[in-house]
């Protein structure tokens, strides 16, 4: 495969910022409310700026936003991950004529219910070069780019999460060219990956969830999740889109590890993903499925020994024949 050129130039401004995970899950609900499969392929990526008018003065086309959060399991954060690379093509300003061509690309759920006292300015992405990405563990990259301090405090792994990272980047910090260019060489290598979809319901072993996708980041892995919603939480045909869009996500994986509990049966979302994994195992060749209680994630050990077949693609043909022989979806 050809290696993409680099869609910026040594004048390009490269801004380093942090969007909640709490508001990529609104965001995708939203999108699929309006329209869309709520997996982000449809539209362009893009941020909204709050008390940033410092960084509309000087960003212009070509300039690069580059997006990270803290993903979420249950109530537990995990590593910072690259989330987007926003090539800046062009800006909305709540400040300009309602009327504005710019703003008919706003998408509306940022100009109803409120959603215009959150921002001044939205960023859209050129669509060929602006992208999303898997989680994956952003830490080692990040750490040049912040202060002192907080350096240190990521690399220490604090008991208390990262949730500082987000007070630090309450306006997007710039960033040098050098350090754009080793982001962008960061998401070339995401691409390279394996890439586990991570299905499990949050009620009370979002811990061991978390320490499993930090391993599974660590030996070279990116990881996936869905909304971890329930049917009936929004209006029938967005969450046919959302389910569409699920589907369309475990797909795009190498494999589905399934964390089990008893709240992982009576969800209805848990079952979509599962029975789709299952399916996939005779559709998707070289396609692997896993499963584990999830109160086991608690101890390392079993940990280490599913990160150990995760990695081991190629080699269960007899473990998938018997998954393919067994009953049917749970």
């Amino acid at each position: 495969m050809q290696t993409p050129t680099i869609p910026f130039t040594d004048k390009s401004r490269h801004l380093l910022a942090y969007l909640p995970w709490r508001t990529i899950l609104e965001w995708r609900i939203a999108e699929a409310e309006a329209g869309g499969t709520g997996n982000g392929s449809h539209l362009h990526p893009y941020i909204y700026a709050h008390r940033s008018g410092n960084v509309s003065e000087y960003l212009r086309e070509g300039d690069v936003i580059w997006l990270f959060t803290l993903p979420y399991y249950g109530r537990y954060a995990s590593l910072p991950s690259l989330y987007a690379m926003l090539v800046v093509e062009d800006k909305a300003d709540q400040a300009e004529a309602p009327d504005g061509s710019r703003h008919a690309r706003v998408p509306h759920y940022l100009k109803e219910a409120g959603g215009p006292k959150l921002w001044r300015y939205v960023f859209f992405g050129n669509r060929k070069h602006s992208r999303y990405f898997p989680i994956n563990n952003f830490s080692g990259l990040l750490r040049p780019m912040l202060p002192e301090e907080a350096a240190r405090r990521l690399a220490s792994a604090p008991p208390n999460g990262y949730g500082f990272l987000g007070m630090i980047f309450q306006q997007p910090r710039e960033i040098t060219p050098q350090e754009g260019a080793l982001c962008f060489e960061f998401q070339q290598r995401l691409q390279e990956r394996k890439t586990w979809f991570l299905s499990y319901r949050p009620q009370g072993e979002g811990e061991g969830v978390r320490k499993m996708a930090e391993e599974l980041l660590g030996a070279g892995f990116t990881c996936r999740v869905g909304l971890n919603r329930e049917a009936g939480s929004m209006p029938k045909a967005a969450g046919e889109r959302l389910d569409m869009g699920l589907l369309s996500a475990v797909a795009s994986c190498d494999g589905l590890l399934a964390l089990e509990s008893e709240a992982y049966w009576q969800s209805y979302q848990a079952g979509l993903e599962y029975g789709a994994a299952r399916a996939l195992l005779d559709e998707q060749p070289g396609f692997r499925f896993l499963e584990a209680p999830a109160a086991s994630l608690n101890a390392k050990e079993e940990r280490r020994r599913l990160v150990e077949k995760a990695g081991r693609f190629g080699e269960y043909e007899e473990e998938l024949e018997e998954k393919r022989s067994s009953d049917g979806v749970r």
